[in-house]
């Protein structure tokens, strides 16, 4: 498509010049500079900046299938949809990227929270059971575990007698 210079790309878009030679000098539109220093812009770069103008009796009237595009509204529209497709397949990458992480973060949660259960479980098995309602400690069956028996929350976990 033919770069537009300074002059059409603002009748283009429907803004003032000096509104175009600001975005410009401040990066949010990207044009080149020819030999003689005029600002060349690609039409796909400025409407992705600046939407087009829409043409005052365009609002009135109803379109007949007799009537027909011009060439250079279609150009303005392919553009359009070049720099957008173009913006989509930037950010493809990053999206791609992200949704890899988030499934490795989701992996070792999944992981952890599996060692956590096992642990629990683990420390259910250990603990010692209480004695049933109505059997005295006097009981021939019920054995008393003495200060110096205890396993330790470390030997527990390890099962490190």
């Amino acid at each position: 498509m033919k770069p537009l210079s300074a002059n059409r790309a603002a009748k283009e878009a429907g803004i003032a010049k000096k509104t175009l030679l600001e975005a410009l000098n401040e990066g949010r539109l990207t044009g080149s500079k020819n030999d003689q220093g005029h600002w060349k812009i690609d039409p796909a770069e400025l409407f992705r900046v600046f939407p087009p103008k829409e043409n005052e009796n365009q609002s009135e009237r109803f379109a007949t299938p007799q009537e027909t595009v011009s060439s250079m509204e279609m150009a303005i529209k392919i553009g359009q949809v070049e720099a957008e497709l173009k913006f989509a397949n930037e950010r493809l990458p990053d999206k791609a990227d992200k949704i890899t992480e988030l499934e490795a973060d989701k992996d070792d949660l999944k992981g952890q929270r599996d060692k956590w259960q096992g642990q629990a479980e683990r420390l259910l098995l250990d603990k010692p059971q209480p004695a049933p309602v109505g059997v005295s400690a006097s009981n021939e069956n019920t054995q008393r575990v003495g200060q110096g028996d205890r396993l330790t929350l470390k030997q527990r976990l390890t099962g490190k007698a």
